[in-house]
């Protein structure tokens, strides 16, 4: 994973101040800003996502007061936060639209597909921090820098099939509609992938007890449960298993190997497999993009490297690899220019990631994802070791 190398044309930043003491500026960006919209849901019933927004406006604070922007132009993001309503999501898209960004970030919506209607109808390349709608897989104008619930579900797919080689495995689903969607998705790419029985078993968004559904799941004695649902909540599935004395091999996703779900669910998380997509703090700590992500979060943010969460991780990666895209989107940085940055980029470094090539071909059958990148790794110990290497599908 090589470090982003990020100067003049092909450094920028910007965004709004999290809290922390900032240092002296090294390179400050001066010039006319760069505005870009930030689409994120927060204080929603059906779940909250501030440190997606939280680690992308350090990285934009990193940029601006260290590295000079892009060409000396800072960064800024028009921010817009939504509910999990589609209305919500009308009114930001129609607000970026008003606002003329050339470019929309997205953390996480799950009313998604109602934003990216308005927004691809403008012209406005639409990037999803974390993809896990229809919308945000296929079609013009969008593109993802992590694999999102596709990329998982191959990695986990693979690592099922070849190194479990189970035959019979069972889904512990969130019992939303994208959650219910996402769990029918990775059963048919299982079934594809020769697994004979594939059960999904769901769970509500807010359980506080999922003994009955962590029971439901190992009924039948599976190969495998895949977990889907995130931190905080993967510590009580491992607290519950170990409680019931579960031997399944269980996968979680990316967000419970985050260090306060590790410390919550103590002895219980020994043995939990975790799928990951970018470098972090827990998996690397000696890599020059985790040395930056660490420093950045610490002096924009005030958030200790032991609190830095999977979801600031996404937010600050994502957001450094797309001003590297602005970089290369001339000096009037329009929809029309960034939109053909993104087409063209082919082998471009990803920060705190491999590289990316944004042609349609970095993960089988998705064809907005730009890398598709995942390993699995194993908590021993209460630390994480490579299960698996990284792969794409």
């Amino acid at each position: 994973m090589a470090a982003m190398l990020l100067s003049g044309a092909a450094a920028c930043g910007g965004g709004e101040d999290e809290g922390g003491s900032a240092p002296a500026a090294a390179n400050k960006a001066t010039g006319e800003p760069i505005r870009i919209g930030f689409i994120n849901q927060e204080q929603a019933a059906s779940g909250s996502f501030p440190d997606l927004r939280t680690g992308a406006s350090a990285a934009a604070e990193y940029l601006n007061n260290q590295q000079g922007g892009v060409d000396g132009r800072p960064v800024e993001f028009v921010n817009c936060t939504v509910d999990g309503s589609p209305e919500a999501s009308q009114r930001c898209a129609n607000q970026m639209v008003e606002a003329k960004v050339p470019l929309v970030i997205s953390g996480l919506d799950f009313s998604g597909p109602s934003a990216t209607a308005i927004i691809r109808a403008a012209g406005i390349p639409y990037v999803p921090i974390l993809p896990i709608q229809g919308t945000d897989l296929t079609g013009d104008g969008v593109f993802a820098f992590l694999g999102g619930s596709p990329g998982q579900f191959a990695g986990v797919a693979g690592y099922v099939t070849d190194e479990i080689k189970a035959d019979k495995v069972t889904i512990l689903a969130n019992d939303t509609p994208p959650g219910v969607a996402a769990a029918e998705s990775l059963q048919k790419v299982l079934t594809a992938r020769k697994v004979s029985d594939v059960q999904i078993v769901k769970e509500s968004p807010t359980a506080t007890d999922f003994t009955a559904s962590v029971t439901a799941a190992n009924d039948g004695s599976p190969d495998a449960v895949v977990v889907m649902f995130v931190s905080p909540s993967c510590s009580l599935i491992m607290q519950s298993a170990q409680s019931l004395g579960i031997r399944t091999q269980m996968i979680y996703p990316s967000s419970c190997l985050d260090p306060a779900n590790l410390e919550a669910a103590g002895a219980a998380a020994d043995g939990a497999l975790i799928t990951t997509e970018q470098l972090s703090p827990q998996t690397d700590p000696d890599d020059p993009d985790v040395s930056t992500l660490v420093t950045a979060m610490k002096d924009y943010a005030d958030v200790a490297e032991d609190e830095i969460t999977s979801s600031h991780t996404n937010g600050f990666g994502v957001a450094m690899t797309v001003f590297g895209v602005l970089g290369r989107a001339g000096k009037d940085v329009t929809a029309a220019s960034v939109l053909e940055a993104l087409k063209a980029s082919k082998d471009q470094d990803g920060f705190l990631d491999d590289s990316y090539s944004c042609d349609g071909t970095a993960l089988t059958g998705v064809s907005t994802v730009c890398n598709g990148s995942v390993r699995i790794v194993r908590i021993e110990g209460g630390k994480p070791v490579p299960a698996s290497d990284w792969t794409t599908s």
